[in-house]
């Protein structure tokens, strides 16, 4: 049968039930940051009152065999995992850590398609994503929040809206980050990029009608495998240096938002109109691809041009930049 709390919870170690297990109080610690609460068997597990919002938690492990529904902030001092699926029901979740690790262990859904948005917050400590996001009900967004720990990505995440990463992300199993909306949403990658393993894991992101924006560098410690930008509308801003071993492909066009260096074997443009833009001659792009660039007049507004000595190059049509090309190649 169902094992409902109705009434504040505090100094929780270890909840036990077979049936459903329910928080619908608030959860809070006796003395903040000291006492956890584990969540053992049930069929599932609904979390509706806030946890650790006056006093956090110790940490937080749910090791329900069913479905874990979240409706209500999570705050702890330590760890939080979540070992079967997770699904999100509040409107905006938000799970905190004091630099202590977030780990879901299978899939995570919204409860309804593009309602429900969920932001992680684990400071310096890593969040893992072991499953697939939104696969099965797209969440309507997701967030991490700034912080020197990665965030590992091990399952495709797709959202009907946007997607902001602002800790570091990691790469494994060739995760494709996908936005549904028919426009103005985002997907966006505001700090470092790279995979678990160098040439472990490749980079596809798929915005519909959106926009995508690299502005940290990808692949500086560990380079994917390679990188594809879908879509033929919306912006592709490019504000780092991005480093794969096996192509980069962007199949709309690129503006450049600052000096950007793009290293791999092959480069793959759109198939027409405008391929590279500048920025109105603000920024220069470097090239260094061992298998050849062809140069066109649908680079455009570049501030210079420069390809590398290993870099076989064939102009194609005429190209104009504010300041020098340099084209270096032995070949």
């Amino acid at each position: 049968m169902a094992f409902v709390l109705k009434d504040r919870v505090k100094e929780t170690s270890t909840t036990t039930g077979t049936g459903t297990i329910t928080l619908a109080g608030t959860v809070n610690a006796t003395t903040a940051n000291i006492e956890g609460l584990t969540l053992v068997g049930g069929s599932a597990t609904a979390i509706t009152g806030i946890v650790g919002a006056s006093k956090a938690l110790g940490y937080l492990t749910d090791n329900a065999t069913g479905a874990t529904t979240l409706s209500a902030n999570i705050s702890t001092n330590g760890a939080q995992y979540f070992t079967g699926a997770t699904l999100i029901g509040g409107t905006s979740i938000v799970l905190t850590t004091n630099n202590a690790a977030i780990t879901f262990n299978s899939t995570v859904n919204g409860s309804v398609a593009g309602v429900q948005s969920l932001t992680t917050s684990s400071g310096s400590a890593v969040t893992t994503f072991n499953g697939t996001v939104g696969a099965t009900t797209n969440l309507s967004s997701i967030t991490t929040q700034s912080g020197t720990g990665n965030t590992v990505f091990n399952g495709n995440v797709t959202t009907v809206n946007a997607q902001t990463f602002n800790a570091p992300v990691r790469l494994a199993n060739n995760p494709v980050f996908t936005s549904t909306a028919a426009s103005n949403s985002t997907i966006t990658f505001m700090s470092t990029v790279d995979a678990q393993l160098a040439g472990g894991s490749s980079l596809t992101v798929t915005p519909g009608n959106g926009s995508v924006t690299i502005a940290g560098a990808v692949g500086s410690q560990a380079p994917p495998t390679s990188i594809t930008l879908n879509g033929t509308t919306g912006t592709k801003t490019i504000s780092a240096n991005i480093t794969t071993q096996s192509g980069q492909t962007y199949k709309g066009p690129i503006t450049l938002g600052a000096n950007v260096t793009l290293t791999d074997t092959s480069l793959t443009l759109a198939t027409s109109g405008t391929q590279i833009d500048g920025s109105s001659n603000k920024y220069s792009l470097t090239v260094s691809m061992t298998g050849g660039v062809t140069v066109n007049s649908n680079w455009i507004n570049l501030g210079a041009l420069t390809t590398t000595s290993n870099t076989p190059v064939t102009i194609a049509s005429g190209i104009s930049t504010n300041g020098a090309q340099t084209y270096t190649s032995s070949e």
